[in-house]
């Protein structure tokens, strides 16, 4: 399940515990290039999206940092 953590200056984190691609990411890394991009592709580009980590780089959970675009 997933979780958005409100940060400070409007940026939020989205934390997936239980990534539902990952499975499916170790045959196709690719996976999660594209997942960042739909992410991208749905919120705009007036937002910044940065991927703090994922599970198959053996962190406990994947993170996405969404902030306003400063650029």
């Amino acid at each position: 399940m997933a979780e958005e953590i409100a940060q400070e200056e409007g940026s939020c984190s989205y934390i997936e515990k239980h990534c539902p691609i990952c499975e499916a990411a170790k045959a196709c890394f690719n996976l999660y290039k594209w997942e960042l991009e739909m992410f991208q592709e749905v919120l705009g580009l007036e937002v910044e999206i940065i991927r703090g980590g994922h599970i198959l780089r053996g962190d406990n959970c994947c993170i996405y940092t969404i902030s306003h675009w400063e650029g």
